[in-house]
């Protein structure tokens, strides 16, 4: 299933320390089951909001977590086979019809684009929709055809912290000779109105809505109810509390399937 290793280099700021992590197959499964794990241990002895939800059309789990000040949450799907991949995508696909009903005017969205974008496609895209980034993944590949996946943001005003980037394709290039192709998803909010159109752009392969599932799912009443401190609860109610998110690696498991290009 994952003929090559799997690598993931985060940056985020000038002060963070670049690292270097092998993800194996099962990182779904962990991820979620740490969110439920967490739970059953939080229960007894600190308050937190759990939102445990199940699709009946397509099977996709997703949750929600609170604990120490932070808001969590992480789906499960079925990445053995393409008919998993693509159940999570109808699943998207639909709630994303249903979210444009509703008067919500801000979307919490992870946009999957159908191969690597260029830093200029990349940054006219966030500007012909007045995206605001707050994560994004770049694929990079080596001679042998190694994928690795740079987990990155914008950093210190700047979209692209172009001397962290250089640090890390410097680094890629040394360790085996990897070169950045693109941009391949992005956490991103986009104004409702402007969803359809950035579905319908021919960039885009899918657009992932679990985590304006899980803010509808997470209500004032639910954090009050648990007694969430006063500051995170007016922090989430103004949007400006950020949830963890523990998602698969969507692109590459396309890539896997042969759905998307790496080039």
């Amino acid at each position: 299933m994952f003929p090559n290793r799997h690598s993931h280099f985060f940056f985020a700021s000038k002060t963070r320390t670049i690292l270097s992590l092998v993800l194996l197959g099962g990182l779904v499964a962990l991820a979620f089951g740490a969110i439920q794990a967490s739970v059953a241990q939080a229960q007894s002895d600190k308050p937190i909001v759990f939102v445990d939800e199940t699709d009946a059309a397509t099977g996709i789990q997703y949750g929600a977590s609170y604990a120490d000040g932070q808001l969590n949450g992480g789906v499960l799907i079925d990445t053995t086979s393409v008919e998993g991949i693509r159940a999570y995508i109808s699943f998207n696909l639909q709630n994303t019809h249903e979210l444009l009903k509703t008067d919500r005017k801000l979307l919490y969205v992870h946009v999957v684009f159908n191969h690597p974008l260029s830093q200029d496609e990349f940054e006219q895209l966030v500007k012909a929709y007045a995206l605001k980034p707050y994560a994004y993944s770049i694929r990079a590949i080596a001679p042998d055809s190694t994928r690795a996946t740079i987990y990155g943001g914008p950093a210190d005003g700047k979209l692209i912290p172009t001397d962290l980037l250089d640090m890390v394709s410097q680094d890629l290039q040394q360790r085996d000779g990897s070169t950045i192709k693109g941009w391949v998803e992005v956490s991103t909010i986009v104004q409702s109105a402007d969803l359809v159109s950035l579905l319908s752009n021919p960039m885009v392969y899918t657009i992932d809505v679990t985590e304006t599932l899980l803010r509808n799912a997470i209500t004032f009443e639910k954090l009050q109810a648990v007694e969430v401190e006063d500051t995170v609860v007016q922090m989430y109610l103004k949007g400006q509390a950020q949830i963890q998110i523990s998602r698969p690696p969507l692109y590459w498991f396309l890539e896997e399937y042969g759905l998307v290009t790496s080039n």
